[in-house]
C-alpha cells in the first residue's frame, strides 16, 4: 500500500505543479501574483478531479467527498475573487515585488508558487489516501456508508456554515463600518468563525474518508491545518496585527479565540 499511496502522491503533486504553473503564467502576464489566493481552492477540485479519473471512483462515496472539496474550493475561490474585483495586487505580494528586485521571478516560483503548491499536497494527504485506501479494499463492504461517514458529513457541514457565515457576516459589517473590529453575529461567540470552520471543515473530510485502519494516515492534513491556523499564519499573525488596537483588546479579554462560546460580561 505504501508504494501506490507514495506513487499516487507523486502523481498528484506533478498536477498540483502543472496547475500552479499555469497560475503563475496568468499572474505573470497580469502582473499580479495575489491571484494565487483566487486559484488555491480551485487546485484542490483539480487535484480531486484527477484522483477521481485516476482511480476511475465514481461511486457515491467518492461523489459525495468531490462534492465536499468543490463546495469548500468554490466558497473560498468566489469570495477572494468578488473581493479582489477592482482592487490592485495584495498589498503583501506587491510589498515582495519591491523588496526581491532581480531575484523576483525566481523567488515568485519558489517562494509563492511551489511553496503553495507543497503545502497544498500536504493538505490533499486525506483525499490521497482514500482513493489508495479504495485501492486495496474496494471488494469489501466496507465501503458502504457508516457513523463515520454521516459523522464527518455533519461536521463539515457545521464547519463549512461557521466558515461562510463568518466571512459574510465580516465583509457585510466591513462596508458599513470600515475600519471598526465586528464583534456581533459569530464574531460575539469566537473571535475567529472562519478559522474554527476551516478547521471543522477538514476534521470532516477526514472523519468522512475514514474507512479502514489505513485511512488514520489522513490525520496528517487535519493536523497541519489546525496547527497552521493555531500557531503559524492563522490567528498569530492576524491578531499581531491589533497589538495596539484598545477595542481589540477588550473584545479580545471577553471572546472566545476559537471554540464558540458565550462572552465573558
Amino acid at each position: 500500500m505504501f508504494e501506490i499511496l507514495l506513487t499516487t502522491t507523486l502523481e498528484t503533486f506533478a498536477v498540483i505543479l502543472a496547475y500552479m504553473f499555469l497560475v503563475f503564467i496568468i499572474a505573470l502576464a497580469i502582473k499580479d501574483n495575489s491571484i494565487v489566493d483566487i486559484g488555491w481552492g480551485i487546485g484542490f477540485i483539480v487535484s480531486t478531479a484527477f484522483l477521481m479519473y485516476r482511480f476511475s471512483a465514481y461511486s457515491m462515496f467518492f461523489i459525495i467527498l468531490f462534492a465536499m472539496v468543490a463546495l469548500w474550493g468554490i466558497r473560498l475561490a468566489t469570495q477572494i475573487l468578488v473581493r479582489k474585483i477592482g482592487e490592485p495586487e495584495d498589498f503583501r505580494y506587491a510589498k515582495w515585488r519591491k523588496e526581491w528586485g532581480k531575484t523576483f521571478l525566481i523567488r515568485t516560483i519558489l517562494q509563492i508558487f511551489l511553496l503553495q503548491g507543497i503545502v497544498m499536497l500536504l493538505n490533499m494527504i486525506v483525499v490521497i489516501n482514500s482513493f489508495v485506501v479504495y485501492e486495496k479494499i474496494h471488494t469489501l463492504p466496507v465501503l458502504s456508508f457508516s457513523t463515520f461517514q454521516f459523522a464527518g458529513i455533519a461536521i463539515f457541514l457545521i464547519g463549512f456554515f461557521f466558515e461562510a457565515a463568518g466571512d459574510y457576516q465580516k465583509s457585510r459589517y466591513r462596508k458599513t463600518h470600515p475600519g471598526k473590529i465586528i464583534m456581533s453575529g459569530l464574531w460575539k461567540y469566537t473571535r475567529h468563525p472562519n478559522y474554527f470552520g476551516e478547521i471543522l471543515v477538514w476534521w470532516g473530510i477526514f472523519i468522512y474518508s475514514t474507512i479502514a485502519f489505513e485511512s488514520l494516515i489522513g490525520i496528517i492534513s487535519p493536523i497541519i491545518i489546525t496547527l497552521s491556523l493555531l500557531f503559524v499564519s492563522g490567528i498569530p499573525m492576524l491578531e499581531k496585527k491589533y497589538d495596539n488596537n484598545t477595542d481589540y483588546q477588550e473584545y479580545k479579554k471577553r471572546t472566545s479565540p476559537l471554540l464558540p462560546w458565550f462572552p465573558k460580561d
